[in-house]
């Protein structure tokens, strides 16, 4: 009976030994068409061997990888998500990367809303991937969510320098909320790298107007209106001419703004638009209000009260207040008028006048009607050229529009939450790392190769050790700023506090066996905000880059040492 079971057992695991020799040739099969470009023939595997595991997360993200590969996103976003759904992880991707995935190629697909939940649940797990941080922003802003938006694009812009799209849509962002300076301070530099952008032009065109530059609007202007590398809508071609007539009329440049405003009215000979007709025909108001010409402005103002923007779907309030204005505008001018016609009389034929008690009313009465010309004035040309018709003649149409609140809301109460554990203070009862670090597998005299060579978890247990004899208490272990060095086991991060000085700093521990470069010292750097630290501490196995070197000797908020700078820790 005995010899039969172990007989069957045999059989079984022979056979379960066949089946998996099998399973494992087949997937390098696979894996090796993929590289090799084959993506049907590696599809293909990768469908039968999914048939038969389901649940195989390594299949799932090959057939992702391929799907995505072939831009089938949609199917490669089914992939993923399954990914998601199972919640295990592998030695081939984190849960990082398929969020990122996921969340980009919704992206690609035109749905931001479920872009935006899967890129906030990445960035959650890792805040100082670029992409993520990019996706995020550019959600936000064509949502139009600028002041949600910047903080993104702020957090993005260290390590998105040569990338001159992510800029503008920044310096965009920074139009929109009218913080008009800072504008200008990034699309111009953006300007130095892409000086053929005739967007960009129109942009810093509108933002000189709006700064009082306006020598330096007519030059962007009439570039983009005299290009041949872009070809403007109507909307937009109308909307530069106003710019600039306004720039020539308000350097007192009167006889140029004349001709530009010719070309206005031009424009709507065949273009049935109450609202072009009716500021088309202020702006010549208030030009020769500005000349001091109040005849011509009384007749072009006669010219329009019967025309005027389209009343049909105004309330009678609204009509009203509409009448109102122009009889007030009616009136001023013409006392404006009526008094500049007195002093020319008066400076003709030296009547007294002046001195006649008609007179002195009427002039007070101009004074008066002067001021609230100019009001008047001030408070049309904020309607005249505005940020809102700036954006919706450049800003992007995107086919969704949602509140992304809920989404936003949702990880800032999650953050909220998590942050409240991370500042915890740390165990009551005794930690392991209190034991010998000898007893963790370090050896005084090789920490380099003993840091490489020991368990994970006891090069967390090592590095905890470390924090403590350097002078720190460790308040988290659990933040993971690289979700990908965590993964693989090649790195952790630690949350501490100086015990004397009491600031909080930020230590990470790398046993890599390639030198650290730029991107990841700016990512440890960027993490500082997030957690509130004031310095960065890294001890590494393996040296810098000459270029993230160079940050380091310049920073004085991050510091390295190397691990044979800390033998002395380990007596």
């Amino acid at each position: 009976m005995e010899f039969i079971i172990l007989a069957i057992v045999l059989v079984g695991l022979t056979a379960f030994y066949l089946f998996q020799t099998m399973h494992d040739r087949k997937i390098k099969e696979a894996e090796k068409a993929y590289e090799e470009g084959n993506l049907d023939v590696a599809l293909a595997i990768f469908m039968d061997s999914l048939k038969k595991n389901p649940q195989d997360v390594d299949t799932l993200w090959h057939l992702g990888n391929i799907n995505e590969e072939k831009d089938n996103n949609l199917e490669a976003i089914g992939y993923y998500t399954r990914i998601i759904g199972i919640g295990t992880e592998s030695t081939l991707f984190s849960k990082f990367e398929v969020l990122r995935r996921t969340g980009l190629l919704y992206r690609k697909v035109d749905r931001d809303k479920e872009a935006l939940d899967y890129l906030m649940q990445a960035y959650q797990l890792l805040s100082t991937q670029k992409d993520v941080i990019a996706g995020i922003a550019d959600i936000l802003f064509t949502q139009k969510q600028f002041y949600r938006a910047i903080p993104y694009y702020e957090r993005g812009m260290p390590s998105m320098m040569d990338n001159a799209a992510f800029q503008k849509r920044y310096g965009f962002s920074l139009l929109m909320i009218d913080n008009l300076n800072d504008s200008i301070t990034v699309l111009e530099k953006v300007h130095l790298s892409t000086p053929h952008d005739m967007e960009l032009k129109y942009l810093m065109a509108y933002l000189y107007l709006r700064t009082g530059a306006y020598s330096r609007c007519r030059e962007m202007i009439e570039e983009v209106v005299n290009s041949d590398k872009i070809i403007l809508s109507l909307p937009q071609m109308y909307f530069a001419i106003k710019m600039l007539t306004m720039a020539y009329m308000l350097d007192k440049n009167f006889e140029v703004a004349k001709e530009l405003h010719k070309k206005l009215e031009g424009m709507l000979v065949n273009e049935e638009n109450p609202q072009w007709r009716e500021e088309t025909a202020m702006l010549f108001i208030f030009m020769r209000i500005k000349q001091g010409y109040y005849d011509l402005a009384l007749e072009k103002l006669n010219s329009i009260l019967d025309v005027g923007v389209d009343t049909s779907e105004m309330n009678e309030q609204e009509k009203n207040k509409l009448k109102e204005k122009r009889s007030l505008l009616f009136e001023l001018l013409t006392i404006m008028d009526k008094y500049k016609k007195e002093k020319e009389l008066i400076a003709q034929t030296g009547d007294q006048r002046r001195f006649d008690v008609n007179y002195s009313m009427l002039e007070a009465n101009a004074k008066d009607a002067k001021k609230q010309l100019d009001q008047i004035y001030t408070d049309w040309e904020k309607y005249f050229l505005t940020n809102e018709n700036i954006w919706q003649l450049w800003g992007p149409k995107p086919s969704l529009t949602f509140d992304p609140t809920p989404i936003l809301d949702r990880f800032s109460e999650e953050t909220m939450k998590d942050m409240k554990e991370k500042f915890k203070t740390v165990q009551t009862k005794p930690r392991e790392a209190a034991r010998s670090l000898r007893a963790l597998g370090i050896d005084p005299k090789e920490p380099c190769q003993s840091m490489k060579d020991m368990d994970f978890p006891s090069f967390v247990l090592f590095g905890k050790e470390i924090a403590e004899r350097m002078g720190f208490k460790v308040l988290s272990d659990t933040i993971k700023i690289d979700q990908v060095a965590y993964s693989e086991g090649q790195g952790f991060d630690l949350f501490c506090e100086d015990k004397v000085k009491k600031t909080k700093t930020l230590i990470f521990v790398r046993r890599w066996r390639e030198p650290i470069g730029f991107i990841t010292i700016m990512n440890l750097l960027g993490a500082l905000s997030q957690f509130g630290a004031e310095n960065v501490i890294l001890i590494s196995t393996i040296p810098l880059t000459d270029e993230a070197r160079n940050i380091v000797e310049k920073n004085d908020k991050i510091k390295l040492y190397l691990c044979d700078e800390i033998g002395h820790l380990l007596g």
